[in-house]
């Protein structure tokens, strides 16, 4: 995503949060972030959990090509949604389902 819309700045942007995240003893573990395109500019918002939200920062100017972004920061690594639940199975466990592999 980064690299396919030219984002970097979303990514160091979100980073630049994870200091004030850490401290936050909800958002250590999973944060869900929202770039969302409003009329004067962009929001930048993190959620501990639906419409709990943690902070906001106002983005001014960004050629982000997508309306509406959801980021999710799990355990210090930063992905998309999709990519959560890519590593997960069918039955979603996370686990392989085949007994006894390690």
């Amino acid at each position: 995503m980064a690299e396919l819309c030219g984002a970097y700045w979303l990514i160091d942007a979100i980073a630049s949060h994870q200091p004030r995240c850490r401290k936050d003893k909800m958002l250590r573990d999973m944060q869900f972030w929202f770039l969302r395109k409003k009329k004067d500019g962009w929001i930048l918002e993190c959620e501990r959990d639906q419409d709990d939200v943690a902070f906001i920062q106002k983005i001014e100017h960004s050629d982000f090509p997508l309306d509406v972004i959801q980021i999710w920061v799990q355990d210090n690594v930063i992905l998309l949604p999709s990519e959560y639940y890519k590593g997960m199975n069918m039955n979603g466990n996370g686990c392989s389902g085949r007994a006894g592999s390690n």
